[in-house]
């Protein structure tokens, strides 16, 4: 029994794969590593180890660069049961090819599911609005996957929307809000303080709150939708609201029921208090 217990396989993995010709760089990057980093190599695989700490937890993570478009079949159920982001890159130049071998990954991703998954134009001078960057983004939408540029400064941003994280900044935030299995988190800075039931009903507050933003998000977006608000950009918050939504149902799954009614309350008071505001406008 402990046997089986010491091999249990822990989702701490983050997959990048796709068309870009040096993901290791990007890796780097985006961690802000410079030279010489831990990393270690294997056959098919360059791994970095990296602490995750938030304000809230902390996790040991792994990158697994595979440096290939695809998982060779020997490894897809491995690095499936293994991996709990994906992170598929591509450039610029590749807009016309990089879809078709971003297709490829849709088995995978019905398969198993991964908490995190990012679809990422390096280095973009793409338009947001040209059609090649339409075709990713619905085909994000379809497929559960968030389609980041990661140059900000070429995105139009709404006032509305002006604090929301973008570029690399938007992939790191994704990485650090997901509820990693092996995550520890941590107490209170304060020696006195102790993890009591005010600071579990406060984390309950946090949950509600998110998870009431995210739903206020989405009802934005249908509504602009609805309505055809051109000042409103709904294809992009509706994305990240729906991915959003997504990452809290899967949190949600690790509460007790009783905890789940609670937020689920808390949730459906804030909308409809919302709700009610408008119509007294």
């Amino acid at each position: 029994m402990e046997k089986n217990q010491q091999q249990e396989v822990v989702k701490n993995r983050i997959l990048v794969s796709g068309t870009h010709t040096n993901q290791k760089a990007f890796v780097q990057n985006l961690l802000k590593q410079k030279p010489p980093t831990k990393w270690k190599g294997q056959e098919t695989f360059e791994i970095c180890e990296y602490h995750l700490k938030t304000k809230y937890y902390t996790a040991e993570v792994e990158f697994w660069v595979s440096g290939r478009t695809y998982l060779p079949e020997s490894l897809t159920s491995t690095m499936g049961q293994t991996s709990d982001a994906l992170i598929f890159l591509f450039e610029p130049s590749q807009v016309k090819i990089a879809l078709s071998e971003l297709s490829k990954w849709s088995s995978f991703i019905e398969s198993f599911n991964p908490s995190v998954l990012l679809c990422v134009c390096d280095n973009s001078d793409l338009d947001p609005n040209s059609i090649e960057t339409t075709e990713y983004s619905s085909w994000c939408v379809d497929n559960g996957l968030e389609f980041l540029l990661t140059k900000p400064s070429e995105i139009e941003v709404d006032e509305d929307n002006s604090r929301e994280k973008q570029g690399m900044e938007r992939i790191m935030e994704a990485l650090e809000t997901n509820l990693w299995q092996n995550l520890k988190e941590l107490k209170s800075v304060t020696p006195s303080t102790s993890f009591t039931e005010t600071n579990v009903e406060k984390e309950k507050d946090d949950f509600g709150f998110k998870a009431s933003d995210m739903m206020r998000s989405l009802l934005s977006s249908l509504k602009s939708e609805v309505i055809g608000d051109e000042d409103v950009d709904d294809e992009g918050s509706f994305s990240r609201a729906l991915l959003g939504l997504r990452n809290i149902r899967e949190q949600a799954s690790h509460m007790s029921d009783d905890k789940r009614r609670e937020v689920a309350a808390q949730v459906a008071l804030s909308l409809l208090k919302d709700l009610e505001d408008e119509d007294s406008l």
